[in-house]
């Protein structure tokens, strides 16, 4: 019997480094990645939380473009989940998918009402094999919807 284990190489600070632009050294950003091995295919996943009330400007700006020149570089299929703080079509406005070749996803309409800020963007490859759901059972879906 064979037996089957995930490989993980988690995001090393220097790689984050690397897509810092000079201006940005040392500043957070929220986000990270780790790339995991499935059937031997390797696919990235990120994480990532922009600033509310910010907007796709300042330090937003800058977590998503180290972010999409981190994509970029891997040349792997990716998913990016995360609270963006902005809904699609805000998102849109980036190119960031275009950037990446990519597809936002969102779970459908929001529990209570709310904006549909939680969202994903996925590699165009791998948008079939993805079914994104909301989590009403998680401990942050009250009052807000994860």
């Amino acid at each position: 019997m064979s037996r089957k284990t995930l490989h993980a190489r988690p995001l090393r600070p220097a790689e984050k480094r690397a897509v810092q632009l000079q201006e940005h050294e040392g500043m957070p950003t929220q986000w990270t990645a780790t790339t995991i091995r499935l059937a031997a295919v390797d696919i990235v996943v990120a994480v990532i939380y922009l600033a509310p009330n910010v907007g796709i400007q300042g330090s937003n700006w800058s977590t998503l473009t180290e972010l999409a020149d981190y994509l970029h570089v891997q040349g792997l299929p990716f998913i990016v989940a995360g609270d963006f703080n902005a809904e699609i079509d805000e998102m849109e406005a980036t190119c960031m998918d275009r950037f990446l070749g990519a597809e936002w996803v969102t779970p459908g309409v929001v529990p209570g009402g709310h904006r549909s800020i939680d969202l994903v963007l996925t590699s165009a490859s791998l948008r079939t094999l993805l079914d994104i759901q909301w989590d009403d059972a998680s401990p942050w879906a009250t009052p807000h919807t994860g």
